[in-house]
């Protein structure tokens, strides 16, 4: 901690009794994980100075916007799972529709969809991070397990494996969308990256520790120690659904073959009209496949669409699908850092930290969001 922000800090915590600085003992660089573990030990030096002990820990980023149905949605749930897990709702700034807003379309497919899924299929929940809320005894359960310290502090995305390991231990995790008091969702809101360079240091961050340290660290289900109960279809799902999760690499490269394909074509038609060149007559079999990606691709846009509409409104639903656009290159650029960062990290042995960089102003942005109401 540097000494501007100890002194942005202590004034705060001076004036509030709730509040406790808690400063890490080693020197940076730190990981997120290492300064949750140092949270962890500062918690448990509170309880047992005042004699009683927490009952969940909820996890948030200092710049979240913090639903005030938050705490009694985790009380209702807590009772019968390890974690609860609310929808992230990216912020969408007027002035950043394009690189901001694609978090916000990819967040609502995501937590509208594919957690939902899981969820329901009992299948291991990642954790967000943030809106995310676990039980004292699973933190225990971790800490025991790993020598005293639940997080992983060598993880780039440990928050994302906290959440499949609570899985492998067989403990229930839970994924709620529900409506608050006044009729609005619970859910929780923060800035996103909206400039280029940082989107995709924050998303290769991601990619380096889901799809290839978290292989690492994690595995597949079945295949290490702490396996996955089950009968053998629960696993393989288990398994795919991590696929999902780990297909990051391999995507980008598709993609790039895809856009790579779409501008050979595009030159090609410019001969044909500039140059007279001959077209390749396409057999049958080809044009067969052509059709059918054309219609997956309109199927995969529409899902896009249909997802952040119901999060955002109708306006951020039309623009979700040039938007797509966008999101790819930024998975291209990423997954190409983070192959870069996991090739360092095998090398050298150590994990740098790249924060994501969050502006002053991005509080106080005017949002171009529609007033989400639950469903």
């Amino acid at each position: 901690m540097t000494p501007a922000t100890l002194f942005a800090i202590s004034p705060l915590v001076a004036s509030d009794r709730r509040l406790r600085l808690v400063v890490n003992e080693r020197d940076g660089p730190t990981t997120k994980g290492d300064n949750l573990n140092r949270m962890w030990a500062a918690l448990g030096e509170d309880e047992r100075a005042e004699g009683m002990r927490f009952a969940a820990i909820v996890l948030h980023d200092a710049e979240d916007l913090v639903h005030p149905g938050e705490i009694a949605l985790y009380r209702r749930h807590l009772g019968e799972n390890a974690m609860v897990q609310i929808p992230v709702v990216p912020i969408i700034a007027r002035g950043a529709r394009w690189i901001g807003g694609h978090y916000g379309d990819e967040f609502a497919e995501a937590h509208g969809k594919e957690l939902v899924v899981r969820s329901r299929l009992s299948m291991p929940l990642p954790s967000a991070g943030v809106g995310c809320a676990l039980t004292r005894h699973t933190l225990a359960l971790l800490a025991i397990d790993r020598g005293g310290d639940p997080f992983r502090y060598n993880s780039l995305t440990e928050d994302y494996e906290l959440g499949m390991v609570i899985g492998a231990y067989g403990l229930k995790a839970r994924f709620v969308d529900a409506p608050g008091p006044m009729g609005d969702r619970i859910v929780s809101r923060g800035a996103f990256p909206d400039r280029a360079d940082a989107a995709v240091r924050q998303k290769a961050r991601w990619i380096a520790g889901i799809a290839l340290a978290g292989w690492d660290h994690l595995g597949w289900p079945g295949s290490r120690r702490h396996t996955m109960a089950g009968s053998p279809g629960h696993i393989w799902l288990a398994r795919w659904m991590l696929w999902r999760d780990r297909r990051a690499p391999l995507a980008a490269l598709v993609l790039l073959a895809a856009y790579t394909g779409l501008m050979l074509t595009a030159f090609g038609w410019a001969g044909q009209a500039v140059l007279g060149w001959k077209a390749e007559t396409l057999g049958d079999g080809t044009r067969m496949l052509l059709a059918l990606n054309a219609m997956m691709l309109v199927w995969r846009l529409g899902m896009r669409s249909l997802f952040a509409g119901r999060c955002y409104g109708w306006r951020e639903a039309a623009w979700a699908v040039p938007r797509a656009f966008v999101a790819n290159i930024m998975a291209m650029l990423a997954a190409r850092r983070a192959v870069m960062i996991y090739w360092r990290m095998l090398r050298s042995g150590e994990v740098v930290w790249d924060k994501t960089e969050h502006r002053e102003s991005d509080m106080a942005v005017e949002v171009a969001t529609a007033p989400m109401v639950a469903r």
